[in-house]
């Protein structure tokens, strides 16, 4: 579900900035996101799912700390297509599917992107990151989306951006804050990373 950026995002056509989900692939913050999950998650064998994936900067930098089975989905087709030339190494595992679909048992469907890991039946990810997918969603679609994941991968990971309150928000978008406001959306078990401290917070509401 990203928003492939345009001038406007970076307040570069003379208006306001406005929130954005995807620009440069090579940023540096998706190192820092990576190195924060991999002292979460150990086990370099883990199968992990990055929902939202965009061009798949996050499951090219899982994928250099060691990760050895990193998958990325995302819905647009045309950041997929940018992210298999940007990532040829790990193009194979870059799909198109979309987290609010999972109707039969190929893609674009997350049932579709469990077959293609090698999923079979009702086995799921261990691990399932969603890298801002829920800021860019109505609040009718992360429900949808929410059913769906947990039907796609055992644990969730949500990483989510704060809004930024002196940037003017896409009316578009439906960014979430964080820590305030997701606990009514977010389930037991699942987690949630601030990605602009990189603090994890369980289901209590408190950093764990």
């Amino acid at each position: 579900m990203s928003r492939w950026a345009t001038s406007r995002d970076f307040g570069l056509d003379g208006q306001p900035g406005v929130l954005y989900t995807q620009y440069a692939p090579l940023a540096p913050y998706f190192a820092e996101r990576a190195a924060a999950i991999r002292g979460r998650f150990s086990t370099l064998s883990t199968k992990i799912l990055v929902a939202g994936c965009g061009m798949g900067s996050l499951v090219q930098r899982l994928t250099d700390l060691g990760y050895t089975d990193v998958w990325g989905s995302d819905a647009s087709s045309y950041i997929i297509t940018q992210g298999k030339a940007q990532f040829p190494a790990i193009a194979n595992r870059l799909l198109v599917a979309d987290a609010l679909n999972n109707s039969g048992n190929s893609l674009p469907s997350m049932t579709g992107v469990r077959r293609a890991a090698g999923l079979n039946g009702n086995s799921r990810f261990p691990v399932c990151i969603t890298d801002d997918l829920l800021t860019v969603m109505s609040d009718a679609e992360v429900a949808t989306a929410l059913t769906v994941l947990r039907a796609t991968a055992t644990t969730l990971f949500h990483l989510l951006s704060p809004l930024d309150l002196s940037t003017t928000q896409d009316p578009t978008l439906n960014w979430k804050t964080v820590p305030a406001g997701w606990q009514a959306v977010i389930g037991n078990g699942e987690w949630v990373m601030d990605v602009t401290t990189d603090i994890v917070y369980g289901a209590n509401g408190l950093p764990v």
